[in-house]
């Protein structure tokens, strides 16, 4: 009897696996009608959302889709800050985080608008008793205009 318990609970597992191998074809075709050029990597299900890596002209993306195949947001890892529109370059370099060190930069794209997000942080720096050090990472959001519209504390473990 525990051999045919096993059994069944075996092939149960193995049918769910094989059948997540292919992407379901109504997120197969939002895909492909956004991005007919992109090159799909790979992708999974996270938090009961579809998360689907790509290549486009050259470059890395992640779009999200929800289970009903509703494109959520794509976003894209930018290398430098060169790279950035120059209304979020002067943006920033306006704010009072312009000497601040630039640790990750995201381009996220949602269904009506962009942000960057930019993570910097102040460094190590020397408290005022210079007792010990402390560094505060900080994201901050930027529209397309160049306005700084979210600010956020980062906690040790986050990074974009």
């Amino acid at each position: 009897m525990k051999k045919i318990i096993s059994i069944t609970a075996f092939l149960l597992i193995a049918n769910t696996v094989l059948a997540q191998k292919s992407i379901p074809q109504n997120i197969a075709f939002a895909f492909s009608s956004k991005y007919p050029k992109a090159n799909l990597l790979k992708w999974e299900i996270k938090n009961g959302n579809f998360i689907l890596n790509f290549n486009l002209d050259k470059k890395k993306y992640l779009a999200v889709y929800s289970p009903k195949a509703v494109w959520l947001r794509t976003e894209r890892k930018v290398s430098f800050s060169s790279k950035l529109p120059s209304a979020v370059k002067k943006g920033l370099r306006s704010s009072d985080y312009a000497a601040w060190t630039i640790s990750g930069i995201k381009h996220v794209e949602e269904p009506g608008s962009q942000v960057f997000l930019i993570q910097v942080h102040n460094g190590n720096m020397l408290s005022a008793d210079h007792s010990y050090l402390y560094k505060i990472d900080l994201l901050l959001s930027f529209n397309n205009l160049g306005e700084l519209i979210v600010k956020r504390e980062l906690s040790y473990e986050e990074s974009i």
